[in-house]
């Protein structure tokens, strides 16, 4: 899935559609940022990982401190700027934008989230 920081509703709306769920039930969380990491951003935390990883730190403290601390204050507390680089999506993902065209979203409907949408009905 590719977020598109001109649509803040745009990922809500998608996860709503794959899931079955009706619409406008989700809501985005005020007061935090709707964009994607930069690259520098991105290798940093990359680099993070492995670290954490290596050193097989408990899975509750990486959520905490690296999902929940660094991440949200990066994109809350930092702006971007005209000479970061941010990542681009693949050209080949443009045909696969629109949910109901992909081939993960038909998975989807056919796998666990359909047999659960047709037990709850």
């Amino acid at each position: 899935m590719v977020v598109d920081d001109r649509d803040r509703g745009g990922l809500m709306r998608t996860f709503e559609a794959l899931l079955g769920l009706p619409g406008n039930l989700l809501h985005e969380v005020p007061d935090t940022a709707n964009r994607s990491l930069t690259r520098a951003e991105t290798e940093m935390l990359r680099n993070l990982d492995v670290e954490f990883r290596g050193n097989e730190l408990p899975d509750e403290l990486y959520s905490q401190l690296v999902r929940y601390g660094a991440v949200l204050h990066m994109k809350n507390a930092c702006a971007p700027g005209p000479r970061d680089v941010k990542i681009r999506a693949r050209r080949a993902c443009g045909r696969w934008a629109t949910p109901a065209s992909s081939p993960p979203s038909r998975r989807l409907r056919r796998g666990r989230f359909a047999e659960r949408r047709r037990r709850n009905s």
